[in-house]
């Protein structure tokens, strides 16, 4: 408890102890403490996330960054290698173009409360190798991320009716992803993480979704922001901040900022609960309950994506063979064709998904003005209906939350007359093995297969890594 002249009430000092709590766990955090699970799931998420990053290259929001990123940085040259480019910048700017590039095709992790891995990942990447860090001290920080950034979203989970009305804050509380991993993989003590936890709170945006209203490309930006927000929080710190600590602890600072509530008046009820951000820490590693994405679409496009898939290797039919794709608990604010001719759009179309789970592998080309104005492509999507009672994404997200997963029904009827039916999962469980084997097809294009087969080796084993920034050229 800390001296905090709000509380006269309890002798100026802080109530509960939840901030100080946390940075303590970040600081002292250890890979030795690990369970195994907990290591193998960092290292997927870690496959995965530069994989998709490697896919998003081609991307114009990845090359946009790259760009900006060069032109902040007063041209290339620093101490982090961009993935698939060799070129090298700043800390703070290339995890700026990693975290953008991770989002580019929105098929990094997925949970409940946004995608952690775009900052957590491309900070940690960047913090590492600019501190010439090992893979064991990389995956430490990445997982301290998850914790940490889940815990502090289901603090403020918004409900439902709150969602509905004002969005969520997917984005905002996103800066906790980067910050941890930079802290910890700087050295930050547990009094300066808790420092770099208060500029968090102070630092984060505002729990707004509108892009995702409006389709906009500035989403991807924004989680490479968060990255960049993660490294430079961390590096103010470590430089000399005070009087932030115990933010997360001050209804004053973070919670109420996030709830939309008047200073001095309580959030209502329901909207809060402080006893998440230090609920069973370093027990129930909310790293676990991420899920990983085989493609590159929204995560609730996933299931009827996973059913329909394993339809198509069951009975080997073609996009050509179809007459009609049934989609039962269709997620009706997904189910409309993409208003225009965009990535972020099309990510969000669970019929253009469909159509283009049975037009091209997954990639990059998915989201092409070719692809997504190919008349064959949308007619396809055309024939893509919700069949029986349909669910609202809010709602199904609560699913995942409570459940662990969202499953969707996909009833394929050929123009012979065929039938079949599956079911399939938003979390089909993918694994270290299996986000290897995504890699390769992710980087394909971007790193010769040599390449892509010795960089997902080395990641797989990262924990024998000594320096990561030995690792750059393999992935340059």
């Amino acid at each position: 408890m800390r001296y905090n002249r709000f509380h006269k009430s309890t002798g100026f000092l802080t109530p509960t102890t939840y901030t100080q709590e946390l940075s303590e766990y970040v600081s002292g955090l250890q890979y030795e403490d690990l369970p195994a699970e907990v290591v193998a799931k960092a290292k997927a998420i870690l496959v995965n996330t530069v994989g998709a990053a490697l896919a998003g290259r081609s991307t114009k929001a990845a090359q946009d960054a790259l760009r900006i990123a060069a032109e902040a940085n007063g041209g290339f040259g620093g101490g982090v290698t961009v993935w698939g480019s060799g070129e090298k910048l700043s800390a703070v700017n290339a995890a700026y173009v990693l975290g953008t590039m991770a989002d580019a095709l929105d098929w990094e992790d997925a949970a409940w409360a946004g995608h952690p891995a775009s900052a957590a990942v491309s900070a940690a990447w960047a913090a590492a190798q600019e501190k010439h860090k090992s893979g064991k001290d990389l995956i430490t920080a990445i997982v301290a991320a998850y914790e940490v950034y889940h815990r502090v979203a289901m603090h403020i989970f918004p409900s439902r009716e709150r969602r509905l009305a004002k969005g969520i804050g997917e984005a905002s509380w996103q800066i906790f992803a980067g910050i941890v991993p930079a802290a910890k993989l700087y050295g930050l003590d547990a009094r300066k993480v808790n420092q770099a936890l208060g500029m968090g709170c102070e630092s984060s945006p505002l729990p707004t979704t509108y892009h995702s209203v409006t389709k906009s490309n500035s989403k991807y930006h924004e989680y490479g922001y968060r990255a960049k927000d993660g490294i430079l929080i961390a590096k103010c710190v470590e430089k000399g901040i005070n009087n932030n600590r115990d933010a997360l602890d001050e209804a004053r600072c973070y919670l109420n900022g996030m709830c939309g509530v008047p200073l001095g008046q309580q959030p209502a009820a329901g909207e809060t609960d402080l006893t998440w951000l230090t609920r069973e820490l370093g027990k129930d590693y909310m790293i676990l309950k991420t899920a990983l994405k085989r493609w590159p679409a929204h995560i609730l496009a996933q299931a009827s994506a996973n059913a329909l898939d394993s339809l198509v290797k069951q009975y080997g039919f073609a996009a050509g063979d179809v007459a009609e794709i049934q989609v039962s608990s269709a997620v009706e604010d997904l189910m409309a064709l993409p208003a225009e001719k965009t990535a972020m759009c099309a990510q969000s179309s669970i019929p253009y998904t469909l159509a283009a789970v049975l037009t091209a592998a997954p990639g990059a080309v998915w989201f092409s003005e070719e692809m997504m104005g190919a008349p064959a492509v949308l007619e396809l999507a055309g024939c893509v209906k919700a069949v029986g009672a349909t669910i609202h994404s809010v709602d199904a997200y609560e699913q995942i939350r409570l459940n662990g997963n969202f499953t969707s029904e996909v009833t394929v009827v050929l123009k012979d007359g065929s039938k079949y039916t599956a079911q399939g999962a938003a979390d089909a469980g993918v694994d270290l093995s299996a986000a290897a084997e995504l890699f390769c097809l992710q980087s394909a294009g971007v790193l010769p297969e040599e390449k892509a087969e010795a960089a997902v080796s080395a990641l797989k084993n990262i924990e024998s890594c000594e320096d990561i920034a030995a690792l750059a050229e393999v992935l340059a």
